[in-house]
């Protein structure tokens, strides 16, 4: 059987026109691994200087959405596209926060969307209202391994979950790294999403209410743990070509 080969939708590091070799992408090591290690091929999907190529992700079957600093309207659009093709999707920490821009945009928009929604969207004021300020969420920064306990908290899952039924407990303890969060009401009755793991209220993870599409965001670093391997088993199980 053809491994499934997963898109890993790679952020960037924004530069100055006059300085070419300023704007890069850049992929950590961690992910490609787990990705290995789950079955699955990973390639990095890169869209120089932030612009939109649909046909990029045409050969993947699935997307992963790693872990960053920036949300650009071409990561909002590479949800769009996943949505609308089936394709399995993963998100880590900056990657939830797509899936919740997204969920904004299509509120905003009375639940449409587009890529030229999505760029009125940026072109109207680049405005991020999905996202707050929170504290104690990055206590190691630098992040370093071998203190990652000190990193960690503990998310409830909500039972009727898929995640749930993959970790088959009420508590998992995950690695928290992010000093932004998802709003309260961003997924709403009229999301495509729904919130299944929290953590003092606060928005922690999110699954496709389609039962038959994996669609999960998680705001802790999965990664950096073995045991959560079998998430990304899971994702790269659903992105197998039917």
């Amino acid at each position: 059987m053809n491994k499934p080969i997963i898109g890993i939708i790679v952020y960037r590091n924004l530069g100055e026109y006059d300085r070419p070799y300023s704007d890069y992408t850049k992929l950590q090591s961690v992910y490609l691994k787990r990705i290995i290690e789950a079955g699955g091929i990973p390639v990095g999907n890169c869209f120089p200087y932030g612009v939109f190529h649909e046909d990029c992700l045409d050969v993947c079957d699935g997307f992963l959405f790693p872990g960053g600093s920036l949300i650009e309207s071409y990561q909002i659009k590479a949800i769009d596209y996943a949505i609308r093709n089936k394709k399995p999707i993963l998100g880590i920490c900056n990657g939830l926060q797509t899936i919740a821009g997204y969920e904004y945009i299509r509120k905003k928009y009375n639940y449409e969307i587009n890529y030229d929604i999505i760029d009125e969207f940026y072109e109207n004021g680049n405005e991020f209202d999905f996202l707050k300020k929170v504290e104690d969420h990055n206590k190691l920064n630098p992040f370093y391994l071998s203190r990652i306990e000190e990193s960690k908290h503990k998310v409830l899952l909500e039972k009727n979950s898929r995640v749930y039924k993959l970790f088959k407990k009420k508590y998992i303890e995950e690695p928290s790294l992010h000093e932004y969060a998802v709003k309260e009401g961003i997924f709403d009755e009229n999301s495509l999403f729904k919130v299944v793991g929290t953590y003092n209220d606060e928005t922690e993870i999110v699954e496709s209410k389609d039962n038959d599409y994996f669609a999960i965001g998680v705001q802790f670093h999965i990664e950096l743990e073995p045991y959560n391997k079998k998430l990304f088993k899971s994702f790269v199980n659903s992105c197998y070509k039917k």
